[in-house]
């Protein structure tokens, strides 16, 4: 085992080998929330329970990332349809990374409006399964990626978000 394993392990209190899951370099890239919400993670895979992903860190990332949200960019900005349609965006260019092309976007496009309506609940917990198996697809965790985000856009100058809205609203993004 690394040595650098070996001390995190027994400054966190899990055994070393869990970090070869997360990944040394991410886990060190995080703040020490974020590692904490890691360990957190780990301490309830060792219970044997590693088929149900806990709830707590991603409770943790809405709460947080809906209050940056409203003191960054305003209460509105929390409306149904401009939260959809920054999750459209953002999904677009999560395929776009991953190679889908404009053409194969189209016909999903199509093919999805083509369905009948399917409930919010339900369409939610689609996008968290088949983003949890992407990410394992693509060789990334979804918590690490997700706190490291969160890291970066609270890293970041509040008037760089509050710019990029004010054009968001003008592209019809935004509110």
């Amino acid at each position: 085992m690394r040595p650098i394993y070996r001390r995190l392990a027994k400054h966190y209190g899990v055994p070393g080998w869990c970090f070869n899951h997360y990944g040394i370099t991410q886990f060190l890239a995080c703040t020490e929330l974020a590692r904490q919400l890691v360990i957190a993670n780990m301490r309830f895979e060792l219970k044997g329970r590693k088929q149900y992903m806990p709830t707590c860190e991603f409770n943790k990332i809405q709460s947080v990332m809906t209050d940056w949200v409203v003191r960054v960019l305003g209460l509105s900005s929390m409306h149904r349809k401009e939260r959809v349609k920054r999750f459209f965006e953002e999904s677009v260019e999560l395929a776009q990374a991953t190679g889908l092309t404009v053409k194969q976007a189209h016909r999903l496009v199509d093919f999805v409006y083509n369905k009948p309506v399917g409930g919010i609940s339900r369409e939610i917990g689609g996008v968290y399964t088949t983003l949890v198996t992407l990410a394992q697809a693509c060789d990334k965790d979804t918590l690490i990626c997700a706190l490291m985000e969160v890291d970066r856009v609270h890293s970041l100058p509040p008037e760089k978000f509050q710019k990029r809205q004010q054009q968001n609203i003008k592209d019809g993004i935004g509110r």
